[in-house]
């Protein structure tokens, strides 16, 4: 039986930490249009900080769309902006983005960020009011 230094396996198990790419965190929607009431559908966009040039508008990528008082959201592994089948752009979660809320009578083409730049996995979890001109926070993950 082949015996292993103690000093070996922690240099392989540290190798092999350093490969694993870092977990998506979470984002906790508060959906400020409920406040009165009734609530209104918000679709949350991210939208990377590095930006190409399109006449379109801005590149975005869609979390999903809040139609109660919260949800909680997951940020995908990766993103690719394509343009004719060619990559023109990445994110992953460890790229700067920052957030925003989409209305359903708001047009996506005009659409733009209402938060501060922040980065996904700097945190566990995040939370944030959208519509809304605030911050991502960090704090603890959520579950939806």
């Amino acid at each position: 039986m082949l015996r292993r230094s103690p000093i070996v396996l922690v240099l392989l198990a540290g190798v092999a930490c350093s490969s694993v790419e870092p977990k998506p965190g979470t984002l906790l929607v508060d959906n400020a249009t409920c406040v009165p009431g009734p609530c209104a559908s918000v679709e949350v966009l991210v939208y990377p900080s590095s930006q190409p040039t399109t006449p379109g508008g801005m590149w975005s990528i869609s979390l999903g769309t809040v139609t109660g008082p919260s949800a909680c959201l997951t940020f995908p592994a990766s993103a690719t902006f394509r343009v004719n089948g060619t990559v023109t752009n990445s994110w992953t979660p460890g790229d700067p983005a920052e957030l925003g809320g989409l209305l359903p009578e708001d047009s996506r083409i005009q659409s733009v960020p209402t938060t501060a730049e922040f980065v996904p996995t700097a945190a566990s979890g995040w939370s944030i009011t959208l519509p809304a001109d605030t911050p991502a926070h960090p704090g603890p993950a959520c579950s939806s």
